[in-house]
């Protein structure tokens, strides 16, 4: 899915097979993000950061880079 925002920016969005966000696009700006096998984000790769998000069954706890 491709969009311009009313600024002009192009944002494109790539959803997986379970209709989940796996990648962000805005402009050179790409945000990759990483599932579980229970639907849950545990991951999220800005350029050369990742984030790891910590659950506790279903209930989110932290982040951590």
């Amino acid at each position: 899915l491709t969009t311009v925002t009313g600024s002009g920016a192009v944002v494109t969005m790539v959803y997986d097979k379970a209709n989940r966000l796996a990648v962000h696009r805005q402009g050179a700006v790409r945000t990759t993000y990483t599932y579980d096998g229970d639907g849950l984000k545990r991951s999220e790769r800005l350029g050369a950061v990742v984030t790891t998000l910590v659950w506790d069954g279903d209930d989110y706890l932290q982040e951590r880079n």
